[in-house]
């Protein structure tokens, strides 16, 4: 069984996905070798793939030595999970299969008010800025809700305003949703384009724990118009928010990588794993899917890092009485 080696960037935490492309891979008739570029041991993708650590992803010297590893690996294909990784994609792109938008879209994606500005001039319904409660203050560089804050207190508003003056920050209406996510990809090397829409019913730190398919020609349609535009390739993750006042759906933000519940769509039916794959070994690749509803939920597993070049040490616990 033929090998395929698979470097994930800042994977950390993505077990199911890890998984799925092993299944996946398995499925096409290879064996998935996984490798995972982390800036900390205590990722549990260690439980899925070697663990290479390295250095920050905002590190000028990154991309050199993840070009080192690619060649030294024999690395077939590269995935960006972390939002930092996403810029060093079009260079790795040179000397692997490395799925991503360009250069430029990733920069605009990567700014929330760059892409607010994108997006209005191609026609997709964006949140309204604003600097009256209530409102919600995002940095503008930011991701899986770190730093996010609500106001619902004028004075508080503009007292925070005032002390970050010169900060990048991006104020939007307060919408109570619901909120939306469509898991996508646009294949390099054929026509296949998808896009999945679910709901976000239960979402902690950032993350969707909870989430349920749904089918909404309107979502479908406005993710359409990203999709099609030159230089997105790849997996990409695109949220939206219902504005009542607007009867709209508005965007929040363009990911363009897989989604953190990427693997939750895939369970419902869309095997995104294999269909990059496919799109890696240039393999037919499938125009229609059954996708199952219902709510899809996610739990929590323990995995035992191992101290590094070392065998875990077992002590005893004795009896306390």
């Amino acid at each position: 069984m033929q090998t395929l080696k698979i470097l994930m960037l800042g994977a950390s935490k993505r077990l199911s996905l890890a998984r799925l492309l092993k299944r996946s891979a398995n499925v096409l008739g290879f064996h998935a070798d996984l490798f995972s570029y982390e800036t900390s041991k205590l990722g549990a993708i260690s439980s899925e793939a070697t663990t290479i650590i390295g250095r920050d992803f905002r590190d000028p010297r990154v991309l050199n030595e993840v070009q080192d590893v690619i060649l030294d690996k024999r690395i077939d294909l590269c995935l960006a999970f972390n939002d930092k990784a996403l810029p060093l994609m079009p260079a790795i792109g040179e000397i692997t299969f490395a799925p991503a938008c360009s250069e430029d879209l990733i920069r605009i994606f990567g700014s929330k008010s760059q892409t607010k500005v994108f997006m209005d001039k191609l026609g997709v319904p964006t949140i309204e800025n604003t600097h009256e409660v209530p409102c919600i203050v995002k940095p503008d560089n930011g991701s899986a809700s770190s730093g996010v804050r609500r106001f619902l207190v004028q004075s508080e508003l503009d007292e925070f305003l005032a002390l970050n003056e010169g900060r990048s920050f991006i104020t939007q209406k307060y919408l109570s949703g619901p909120e939306f996510s469509l898991d996508c990809y646009r294949a390099v090397n054929s026509e296949i384009t998808l896009a999945l829409p679910r709901e976000r019913v239960i979402v902690s730190g950032g993350e969707v724990t909870v989430s349920n398919v749904v089918q909404s020609d309107e979502l479908v349609s406005l993710t359409s118009k990203i999709l099609s535009l030159d230089g997105v390739y790849g997996p990409l993750n695109i949220q939206f928010m219902w504005d009542a006042d607007r009867s709209v759906h508005a965007l929040m933000e363009v990911n363009a990588r897989f989604g953190g519940g990427a693997s939750m769509t895939e369970i419902a039916g869309i095997p995104w794993t294999e269909i990059l794959l496919r799109d890696l070994l240039r393999f037919p690749q499938a125009k229609e899917f059954n996708v199952r509803d219902g709510y899809i939920a996610r739990a929590f597993e323990d995995v035992l890092i191992s101290p590094d070049d070392e065998q875990a040490t077992w002590s005893p616990v004795k009896s306390i009485h």
